[in-house]
């Protein structure tokens, strides 16, 4: 139980991220603005979402389960 949540915190991470790097950080120094379009941006929302959807409903489990 305890590697589903490390796993599922990693990956939330990671998404957490990308999004920071290639959403924020690069368009902002470039000057770029119209990435906020991009229908991959969509899909990191929708993942860092079911990541932390993940997270807290397996530390949930497992504190109900003790």
């Amino acid at each position: 139980m305890k590697l589903a949540i490390l796993v599922n915190c990693a990956f939330l991470w990671i998404s957490v991220m990308l999004l920071v790097i290639f959403y924020i950080v690069l368009p902002a120094s470039f000057g770029i603005c119209d990435r906020w379009e991009d229908p991959v941006f969509y899909k990191l929302i929708k993942a860092i979402l079911i990541y932390t959807a993940n997270c807290i409903l397996l530390l949930l489990y497992q504190k109900v389960s003790l």
